[in-house]
């Protein structure tokens, strides 16, 4: 598979993951109550003027991690674009309740659902699961989607079997969860209806 320039995104995660480089503020309040997937992203988003304000945000969030960790990434890179590297990084160490390790995929994996690089009605509820996905190269990302890998029952071991399945250049995946394989049956079935069509339109020309 031919390789693709760097999208807007991959460039993205690169500034987040590096230790240099600014980190675009989060979405407008507009944009957080846009969020399709029922993720409970509350409307109103705190102003947060310091870094007191930023660990008391994040700190409440984070008590219910697996629903709100969009808000939190969110957060987090506005803390981070604000506060630097001087303030932000001691304050991930010793005043949040996770380390620098999982804001960093919490940074990523809200800015990959804010750029929309996936559906966001396909994507799982755990965000170590929507981590691998949003970790996968472009042109990954496009088979996983073609080949089913997205939708909301994958788990975070089958998307990183995808991952080394189509790094050694093997094949198409085994497909496993319930999701990926009634998302293959629906598109055999579009593509049997489409060479039904065509065959029924070739035997029209004979008569």
């Amino acid at each position: 598979m031919a390789k693709r320039p760097a999208s807007s995104f991959d460039s993205a995660i690169d500034e987040i993951t590096s230790d240099g480089g600014n980190i675009t503020v989060i979405a407008p309040v507009a944009h957080l109550a846009r969020d399709h997937r029922g993720l409970n992203i509350i409307d109103a988003h705190v102003v947060c003027h310091d870094k007191a304000d930023f660990v008391r945000e994040i700190s409440r969030l984070s008590s219910d991690i697996s629903s709100r960790y969009i808000e939190i990434g969110r957060y987090l890179i506005e803390a981070k674009d604000r506060l630097g590297h001087g303030e932000f990084e001691p304050m991930i160490e010793a005043e949040l309740p996770f380390g620098a390790r999982q804001a960093q995929r919490l940074m990523v994996v809200a800015k990959a659902i804010d750029d929309g690089i996936f559906p966001r009605d396909q994507l799982p509820p755990s965000h170590s699961t929507v981590y691998e996905l949003v970790s996968l190269k472009a042109e990954e990302r496009e088979r996983a989607i073609e080949e089913g890998v997205v939708n909301p029952e994958v788990t975070r071991e089958d998307v990183i079997a995808f991952r080394k399945l189509v790094r050694g250049d093997r094949g198409p995946r085994p497909l496993t969860s319930p999701g990926a394989i009634n998302s293959r049956i629906r598109k055999l079935e579009a593509q049997r209806e489409s060479i039904n069509a065509e065959i029924a339109r070739l035997h029209a020309l004979l008569r």
